[in-house]
């Protein structure tokens, strides 16, 4: 068994029983333009060997790339989650051989065995994948949080893999949201998964990215654990467990017959090469200057025909929204409300923002109050326009969004009186989501959005896989 790091979480891993690409990411920049690889690198399609299989692990636009996926030959079958965001995904790309997978049941392609775990992340449907050729095994991690017990049932299961290409790096993506990082768990989270799968060899893997300009200063908010951090401290915990750091075009090599059953050969791949060692970019600095948010305006629509959309969505959809809420129930209405929380939108305009707020805390709720806010959000004005019309992810608009959250549940205790942070989705996001007339139909639009103008690979007979 042969595993090449291409880039990110994009692996190929070629076994005597069949080739098998992971979460394919070819081309920089990605995540609609905001963020690229790092390392950076270069991938050669022309020298790709030949697949028999594609593993997509999940709907995030760094693991769920529609350009990378069109220039696949859509005859390849296409492993993937029950998720409808991504069977349509790959719908309208054309692919014809679909598999979505269940989580604990096997399926085989020739004599590659791939077993699905669950991920236990409440947002998104997601799956770590068990490759086995019958000869050594990979534990293809991605992002997926692996529970206690579903690593006790894969050991009961399953021997103990070769390789466990790991979730190491603990991103703060809460950072756009101002939630409140705990660093500490998510990080022993990730080091005990680590030590209770205990592979032969660990590799931190699926966080290969930064994000790209005008974005970059988020880089050093954002990626708190290095590689070289994480193994440091694995070492530290179990000094004689093998980690081993690869870059795009690095591969490791599983050969049981070898003196040597596993090892590393450098920069040997004929397809991917990595042309820089940039990872100082994403050197993490709480300390590092945060700029003002600016409204890029990328819609072309102008400040006027922005300002008469985003005012009839705040002060009549919005509004609308809210009254409606508080009659028929909506969780997050009504938890506003019993928080008493003052919000407050501003939308960031070439010239004077457009600010409005709500006041749950008077009695009958208020609308455009001079209220000091406990929840408060700032937006790009084209950011907004553009999730409200479902032309971009939010990916690509969430660098275009600043919150904070004051807001505290005053709470007695047998300890006394406490006061807790809470975390609160937001509100006008929420409603763009799931309360806006046609919000559900933006998922759609925007990947038909997507796939238009994409090249259309032809569907070929797939090689046999060898021994098949």
């Amino acid at each position: 068994m042969r595993i090449t790091l291409i880039g990110h979480a994009t692996c190929l891993i070629e076994t005597g029983a069949g080739n098998l690409l992971t979460d394919p990411v070819f081309f920089d920049p990605f995540e609609e333009g905001t963020v690229v690889s790092c390392p950076r690198r270069e991938v050669d399609l022309e020298a790709l060997p030949a697949l028999h299989a594609v593993f997509i692990s999940h709907r995030h636009l760094d693991h769920l790339d529609l350009p990378s996926l069109a220039a696949l030959d859509r005859a390849l079958p296409i492993f993937c989650p029950d998720d409808p965001f991504v069977l349509t995904a790959l719908q309208l790309l054309g692919f014809a051989d679909v598999r979505p997978l269940t989580p604990f049941e096997a399926v085989r392609l020739s004599d590659l065995e791939l077993l699905p775990l669950p991920s236990a992340n409440p947002n998104v449907l997601e799956h770590a994948l068990l490759i086995s050729d019958g000869e050594a095994s990979v534990l293809q991690q991605v992002d997926a949080l692996l529970t206690p017990q579903t690593l006790t049932r894969l050991a009961a299961e399953r021997p103990v893999p070769d390789l466990h290409l790991a979730m190491y790096a603990s991103q703060h993506f809460g950072f756009f949201e101002n939630r409140r990082q705990d660093l500490g768990t998510s990080h022993a989270a990730n080091l005990g998964c680590a030590l209770a799968v205990g592979a032969g060899c660990v590799v931190p893997a699926s966080a290969g990215f930064r994000f790209a300009e005008p974005h970059d200063w988020l880089n050093p908010h954002v990626f708190p654990v290095s590689r070289q951090r994480f193994a440091a401290d694995l070492a530290r915990l179990a000094p004689s467990l093998r980690c081993e750091l690869l870059d795009p075009g690095d591969a490791l090599v599983i050969d049981k017959r070898a003196d040597e059953q596993l090892a590393i050969e450098r920069a040997s791949s004929p397809f991917v090469r990595t042309l820089e060692q940039d990872g100082w970019r994403i050197a993490h600095d709480s300390t590092a200057p945060v700029p003002a948010l600016i409204d890029l305006d990328r819609t072309g629509f102008g400040r006027a025909a922005i300002v008469e959309l985003v005012s009839g969505l705040l002060r009549q959809g919005l509004r609308k929204f809210v009254e409606q809420a508080l009659v028929s129930g909506d969780d997050l209405v009504m938890r506003y409300r019993e928080l008493a929380v003052a919000y407050r939108v501003d939308v960031v305009l070439p010239g004077e923002p457009l600010g409005f707020s709500i006041d749950f805390g008077s009695t009958p709720v208020a609308y455009d109050a001079a209220t000091e806010p406990t929840v408060r959000l700032r937006i790009a004005g084209s950011a907004l326009v553009e999730l409200v019309l479902g032309r971009t992810s939010w990916f690509r608009a969430r660098p275009s969004i600043r919150r904070s959250i004051s807001a505290v549940e005053p709470l007695r205790t047998e300890r006394g009186l406490e006061a807790r942070a809470v975390e609160l989705e937001d509100l006008l996001l929420h409603y763009v989501a799931h309360g806006l007339p046609g919000s559900h139909r933006h998922g759609l639009d925007w990947l038909r959005m997507s796939v238009r103008g994409l090249p259309s690979v032809p569907a070929h007979e797939q090689p046999a896989a060898p021994g098949s």
